[in-house]
C-alpha cells in the first residue's frame, strides 16, 4: 500500500486543481458531479502520477511502428509527453 499512496494523492490533487481551476463548487454541488469519471481520466492523461516508465525486451523485437529493438535495450515511455501529443489526442489536447 505504501507505493500506491503517493501516486493516488498526486492524482487526486491534480484532479481537484483542474476542477477548481474552472469553477468552485460548494459541498452540495460536489455531491452531484456527473462527469467525475471523465474529469479523473483527463487529469490522469494530462498529469500522470508516474511520468516515466522503462522497459527492456528479453530478446530482440520489432515494435508495431517498425522500429527495431535489440536485446536488453532500454525503452523509456514518457506518459507526460504522450498525454499531450496532438497527433494522438487532437488539436484541443491541452484544453
Amino acid at each position: 500500500m505504501f507505493a500506491g499512496r503517493d501516486t493516488t494523492s498526486t492524482s487526486l490533487t491534480w484532479l481537484f486543481w483542474l476542477i477548481t481551476k474552472w469553477r468552485f463548487f460548494n459541498v452540495e454541488e460536489s455531491r452531484k458531479l456527473r462527469y467525475f469519471h471523465g474529469a479523473l481520466c483527463e487529469s490522469l492523461r494530462l498529469f500522470p502520477p508516474v511520468a516515466l516508465e522503462h522497459k527492456a525486451p528479453i530478446r530482440a523485437n520489432i515494435l508495431p511502428s517498425g522500429h527495431y529493438l535489440g536485446e536488453n535495450v532500454k525503452l523509456i515511455f514518457s506518459f507526460y509527453s504522450v498525454g499531450r501529443m496532438e497527433s494522438m489526442w487532437g488539436k484541443d489536447c491541452l484544453e
